[in-house]
């Protein structure tokens, strides 16, 4: 295929393609301090966030650009606290700005990976860009993160609950072939995207899996939501990704 004959990652159109941040620009901006960037392709940890360059200008000065207004607009009203154990938090919002918001995060993302698994996540393309409505084959779930108390040669230190992920949930046993489940999260707010396929959708192994979830269910006929008072660490969370990926990140604090 020739250069000029790329399509959008979105629209699929033969449109002029753009550069597009996996994580919104606004939010990078709103944490500058946020400096180390664990890259699934790269198998390393990196100070920039990654550009992709498959995005046309029509999607990402549009429908893209208004998805990214409204994350910027949550992240300013909750996603910029750190939650604390004993707070319950009251969380409104639009249901399908949301999870469109979410969901091109999640795909921006498996797209740069070394090894990306499209086809259930690509098939919310026209979802996300608001031209068609919500599949029903998709569930959204919310955790609540706070900091962790970790004993250390020091005596026992805070692990703070202050970072910014996107990637594959990954299960051991490991989830069927039929589901993937992505995770997004801005440090307290922790969002689960469970997609599956259409032929499982009342089937019991989902109903396994619904199990497995963290959190709550995020309900789509409902725009607030009280959650309740975080029980999981963040330290708990990342302990596995951390310490699997330990010497990368200490080479790129050492420098």
């Amino acid at each position: 295929m020739k250069k000029s004959d790329k399509r959008c990652a979105f629209c699929f159109q033969a449109n002029k393609l753009t550069r597009e941040h996996i994580w919104p620009e606004g939010i990078l901006k709103r944490l500058p301090t946020y400096t180390a960037r664990f890259n699934e392709n790269a198998d390393k940890v990196i100070g920039g966030d990654h550009i992709i360059k498959d995005v046309c200008v029509t999607c990402n000065n549009g429908a893209l650009s208004e998805l990214d207004a409204y994350g910027c607009t949550l992240f300013d009203k909750y996603f910029h606290a750190v939650a604390e154990p004993e707070t319950e938090l009251q969380f409104e919002y639009d249901y399908d700005k949301l999870l469109r918001w979410l969901a091109k995060i999640a795909y921006n993302t498996v797209r740069s990976s070394a090894n990306p698994k499209l086809s259930l996540l690509q098939a919310l393309t026209p979802y996300i860009l608001g031209q068609s409505v919500r599949p029903s084959e998709m569930e959204l779930y919310l955790d609540i993160v706070t900091h962790s108390a970790v004993p250390t040669v020091h005596g026992v230190e805070k692990f703070p609950a202050t970072a910014y992920r996107s990637a594959r949930v990954e299960r051991v046993p490991p989830l069927p072939d039929w589901c993937v489940v992505r995770l997004v999260s801005i440090n307290s707010f922790y969002f689960y995207i469970l997609l599956f396929e259409n032929n499982y959708r009342e089937n019991d192994d989902l109903a396994k899996v619904r199990r497995l979830m963290k959190g709550v269910l995020v309900p789509p006929e409902s725009a607030s939501l009280v959650l309740p008072r975080s029980t999981t660490g963040a330290f708990d969370v990342h302990k596995d990704h951390l310490l699997s990926n330990f010497d990368k990140y200490r080479k790129f604090f050492r420098g």
